[in-house]
């Protein structure tokens, strides 16, 4: 099922080069029926039919294809075709619909089409077959020996090859097109930053300006807003940088305030729209002020459920009363093994668990009943605890058909153009990089009926007779639960700083504008300038002003700085270069070292760790923030 839906074929529309193949297909071995089948959960799809007319579709209980792909039982090896001369005479076939009636199915030859998944393995998704009918029924009859042997069967099997060739080159094709889309975004992102950077700059001087309540609430808004900016565009460039065999970005480990991350969402949904439906927030009293994970990606997941459950809260018929979302924040004990629960348990880890194990394991069910949960995602860590992320809205809930692609990267509604873009996917790579969970469970009074003979893991449902359903889903998530290390948590702060303040405190100043020192600003934006340049000159810095590194390197030799702020990537010299250059003019000229801090929107690990090699004394990312640099400098102050 994975293979089948990691190619995205499920669905589609019908593809000219796919009905060529299953056109010679037919003609080259005289049968009045050649079908692509792609075998899904509980149905058998056809990406392309020939014989059948418009049917696109039939469930997979009846399914001769079904059959087809299945490995020996004793070796494991998939059948290269499998054959039914007269499926009259097959008991497996005889009482089926399709040979009983329409379209009078009599000879049946299929060749399973063997796909690589991500890992690399082959696995059958589906076969090319060949149909023929009863002779009233515009076929020739059941096929003999004579009418089908070697020659036949490896016709079959060329067109099986030609088809796989085709499935493969089209999902080589989409990735390709995949990466030149990322690549794009990733440009982009680039090319956002650094007007980003310049508008929080300017955000940060205008809220230290005199500003009436109303004004300042307008700032606080922008500042929430821009800050999101900067957090999506860090993982799209990080996104393409893995994607271009980058090593995989990885969750940071820092101190975050599950509270104020809530803080932050109530005030910038607010501020999207005036009838916003009522966020309820409920924290655990077991959940600590303050817990070490990736608050960046603990944000997007949250971020990504709330905006979808805001949108689906309103519905028409909807109960009396103001729509709500909650959204919950607790603790949740895990089972020893984390994913392999026993019998009594009952946490939602523990049923999260279960039903990915009974998904591996083929389960036939055994007549209890299945939960409604969808897993997104299982587990990999295996913590004692886990904070345990959920948000309920009451709306109309998600189609049964498509909950179980929830969290694939696009969901497509059956017979549609139209897909289902939750943004679910991004939550799943934010849960993978926690090593954590994520799922679904939905809202519903159904009950399971009887099951097909298929033995399928999800059941089929009958609505009750109920005036007041209750509908609605409830999105979840699970994060490793680790407690703050002292040396991470906050220290409280008693007096708010001034920006800057303290850098340099213990050398006496005279009460003039550069009472500080001087600074140089080497960076190729003129409004990141601009704005540092305020921002360092309200410190009490005199400051100059640098437009590439040969320019700065020049300034950086005629006058003595007790700061520069360096750019790593400008045009003519990058500001790397410079200060090596300028460490080694330096050294020679025995002048007290000037405290440089790099900084820039697109260096990597690697790269900002050679760069502290000997010649910046710190690094600041961008877009900057007047608190980061105040924190940086006081603590290049505290180590002198």
């Amino acid at each position: 099922m994975e293979t089948l839906r990691s190619l995205e074929l499920l669905d589609t529309p019908r593809d000219q080069e796919f009905e060529r193949i299953t056109a010679l297909c037919g003609t080259a071995l005289n049968v009045p029926i050649c079908l692509v089948s792609l075998v899904d959960e509980r149905r058998q799809w056809f990406l392309s039919n020939r014989g059948l007319g418009e049917t696109r579709e039939t469930g997979r209980e009846i399914a001769f294809c079904a059959h087809s792909i299945m490995p020996d039982a004793a070796t494991r090896m998939h059948k290269e075709i499998m054959v039914v001369r007269d499926a009259l005479a097959d008991d497996r076939f005889k009482d089926s619909a399709l040979v009983q009636g329409w379209p009078h199915i009599r000879f049946y030859a299929g060749a399973p089409l063997l796909v690589g998944g991500e890992d690399g393995v082959k696995r059958a998704i589906g076969t090319l077959c060949v149909i023929d009918t009863a002779v009233e029924h515009g076929g020739t009859g059941a096929r003999t020996e004579t009418g089908w042997g070697v020659r036949e069967k490896q016709i079959l099997l060329d067109f099986g090859a030609l088809l796989t060739g085709a499935i493969e080159a089209r999902q080589q094709a989409r990735m390709a097109m995949t990466v030149a889309k990322t690549d794009y975004i990733s440009c982009t992102a680039h090319d956002i930053r650094t007007p980003v950077a310049c508008f929080q700059l300017s955000l940060e001087l205008l809220a230290g300006s005199q500003l009436t309540d109303e004004q300042r609430e307008y700032v606080e808004h922008a500042q929430q807003s821009v800050e999101v900016m900067t957090e999506t565009l860090d993982r799209a460039i990080e996104t393409a940088r893995a994607q271009r065999g980058a090593r995989p970005a990885k969750a940071r480990q820092e101190s975050v305030s599950v509270r104020a991350l809530l803080g932050k969402i109530d005030l910038l949904t607010r501020s999207l729209s005036k009838e916003r439906p009522e966020l309820r927030f409920e924290v655990g009293d077991d959940v600590p002020d303050q817990i070490e994970t990736d608050g960046t990606l603990v944000w997007q997941i949250l971020m990504n459920y709330v905006t979808n459950a805001l949108k689906a809260a309103v519905r028409p018929g909807a109960a009396p009363g103001p729509p709500a979302v909650d959204v919950r924040i607790m603790r949740v004990r895990a089972n020893a093994t984390g994913v392999s629960p026993s019998q009594d348990c009952t946490t939602l880890l523990c049923r999260a668990g279960a039903i990915a194990a009974a998904r591996r394991d083929g389960d036939k069910a055994r007549g209890e009943e299945v939960p409604m949960d969808v897993v997104g995602l299982a587990p990999t860590a295996r913590p004692d605890e886990w904070l345990k992320i959920e948000v309920e809205d009451s709306g109309p809930g998600v189609d049964a058909a498509l909950r179980h692609r929830l969290f694939n990267a696009f969901v497509q509604a059956p017979g549609t153009k139209e897909g289902t873009g939750l943004g679910l996917f991004a939550v799943k790579q934010c849960a993978s990089m926690l090593l954590g969970a994520c799922g679904a469970r939905f809202k519903s009074n159904e009950r399971p009926a009887k099951r097909a003979r298929t033995g399928m893991l999800q059941p089929t449902f009958e609505k009750e007779e109920s005036e007041d359903e209750e509908t609605g889903s409830v999105f979840w998530t699970l994060v490793p639960f680790h407690r703050p290390t002292p040396s991470d948590t906050v220290s409280p702060v008693t007096e708010p700083q001034t920006p800057l303040e303290g850098y340099r405190r213990t050398e006496p100043q005279a009460d003039t504008v550069n009472s500080k020192g001087r600074a140089l600003i080497v960076e190729d934006s003129s409004p990141i300038r601009k704005m540092l340049k305020r921002i360092l000159e309200k410190a009490g810095f005199s400051v100059d002003e640098a437009g590439n590194g040969e320019q700065g390197l020049d300034k950086l030799t005629k006058t003595a700085y007790d700061v520069c702020i360096m750019d790593f990537l400008m045009p003519i010299m990058d500001g790397v270069t410079c200060t090596r250059k300028y460490r080694a003019w330096e050294a020679a000229s025995s002048r007290k070292r000037t405290v440089i801090v790099g900084s820039s929107a697109n260096a990597d690990d690697t790269e900002i760790h050679a760069a502290l090699d000997g010649a910046f004394d710190a690094f600041i990312p961008k877009p900057l923030t007047l608190s980061d640099l105040n924190a940086k400098l006081d603590e290049l102050h505290a180590a002198q």
